[in-house]
């Protein structure tokens, strides 16, 4: 799994930063983007292997965004939102997400997420 990109999209820099320590001490290579327009532009020109996605965006909503990413790529997604209502998990897996983590999240469970879709992604 060393060298793996993951993609985080999040406004919010302390759950980037958190996930970013979490993911790079993996061996994973870790991308941010902060709005849904900018994680549109990084994905046309970097391969991504796995998606973290808030829900709650500045420019666009996450399921939104997901519904369009899934036109460039097939990687798995994994909402993270402090959205924990059954009816937001059900539509963000819905609009194309392959998991979904509430916050507060810890470290470790984001990890064990990410490398299981990863492996059964391979």
């Amino acid at each position: 799994m060393p060298n793996e990109s993951i993609l985080i999209v999040d406004d919010e820099k302390g759950i980037v930063d958190f996930s970013r320590l979490y993911l790079a001490e993996e061996g994973f290579r870790v991308f941010s983007a902060a709005s849904g327009m900018e994680a549109l532009a990084l994905l046309r020109k970097q391969k991504i292997d796995l998606i973290v996605l808030d829900i709650m965006l500045p420019d666009i909503e996450g399921t939104e965004l997901c519904l369009r990413i899934r036109k460039l790529t097939d990687c798995p997604i994994i909402f993270a939102s402090c959205k924990s209502n059954d009816i937001d998990k059900v539509i963000a897996l819905g609009a194309g997400g392959d998991d979904y983590i509430t916050k507060p999240f810890s470290g470790l469970e984001l990890v064990a997420r990410v490398k299981a879709h990863l492996r059964r992604n391979r």
